[in-house]
């Protein structure tokens, strides 16, 4: 019969005797832990979050136009396609770069730098279910 040499064998006794002897050690060790994590949870820095949800008009559907037929019907635009990419585009961006002055309030050298930055903080989410865009935005900072 070959015994295996690595299995110990250790009981729930000696592992009490072991935690009795290290206690100091073991208290020790949790305290410094328990202060290292509030502490750094107590630092972690606060994001604050915005969403706005944007709902369109539902546009009613025309029937479709065949290749025999003469009647010629415009093709209607989806809005919400439009707004979003309106939003993504960095035009609106811009403008409230400008009208807030948020390249000094975050202290970048030009409009560029605010307008990546904005970019980062806003996503636009089209939800296509209830037919809305969802406009989310993020920062460290309340306002």
């Amino acid at each position: 019969m070959v015994m295996n040499q690595n299995a110990a064998g250790y009981s729930l006794a000696d592992y009490k005797i072991a935690l009795r002897r290290r206690w100091t050690s073991v208290v020790l060790i949790g305290s410094v832990l328990l202060i290292a994590g509030s502490y750094l949870t107590v630092k972690k820095p606060v994001s604050y979050q915005v969403s706005a949800k944007l709902a369109f008009l539902e546009v009613e559907k025309r029937q479709p136009v065949y290749r025999s037929s003469t009647d010629v019907q415009p093709l209607t635009p989806d809005l919400r396609k439009q707004a979003r990419t309106e939003i993504v585009s960095g035009v609106l961006f811009l403008k409230i770069i400008d009208q807030y002055g948020l390249t000094k309030r975050w202290k970048l050298e030009n409009r560029v730098a605010a307008l990546d930055y904005l970019k980062r903080r806003v996503s636009v989410f089209h939800n296509t279910d209830e037919g809305t865009l969802v406009v989310t935005a993020s920062d460290l900072t309340r306002e």
